[in-house]
């Protein structure tokens, strides 16, 4: 009997250490950085480029791969807020996510990727305009009553030849 009460706290304590440990003061944020000039579908994975929390000033250096791990103190950041990320890759600025604005994905949702475009890129012209015009079209529709169904679908119709016009001039 006395064995057994001071072999549960004993086993309590190192449980408790174990699952806790690093994890349970820490949140990690895990994924690959790329550059994404030619396409999504051809990333090539940066090495050696520093990402950081902006604000907080924590940093993660990508390896092989374009691998990175931020690891953020939990009293300060939590899963769903949003940071704002920021990186060493000299003429290169985010494309996903947007201005680097990022919310800290749930261990589930990761491993995540972020791309680099070059700053001016075509490709992140026309991914600001498309963003601005969705932006647009749903301030707009917020605003106007609502009329006929075929009338909402022709205003929706218009805006899309807009940006169609708009990206093929570029």
């Amino acid at each position: 009997m006395i064995r057994r009460r001071l072999i549960s706290p004993i086993l309590l304590l190192m449980l408790a250490s174990s699952a806790g440990g690093q994890h349970s003061h820490e949140i990690e944020v895990c994924g690959r950085l790329a550059d994404v000039q030619a396409g999504d579908l051809q990333p090539v994975y940066l090495e050696d480029v520093e990402l950081k929390i902006v604000a907080g000033g924590f940093r993660s250096v990508t390896t092989d791969g374009g691998v990175f791990c931020l690891r953020l103190p939990h009293d300060r950041y939590r899963y769903g807020m949003k940071v704002v990320l920021g990186h060493d890759k000299e003429g290169f600025v985010f494309y996903r996510p947007l201005r680097g604005e990022l919310i800290l994905p749930e261990p589930e949702a990761q491993p995540i990727e972020l791309h680099l475009l070059l700053r001016g890129s075509p490709m992140f012209k026309a991914h600001e305009y498309l963003s601005q015009l969705l932006e647009s079209i749903a301030n707009q529709s917020s605003r106007e009553p609502l009329g006929p169904e075929g009338a909402e679908v022709d205003r929706m119709e218009e805006a899309l030849a807009r940006g169609r016009r708009v990206l093929r001039s570029e």
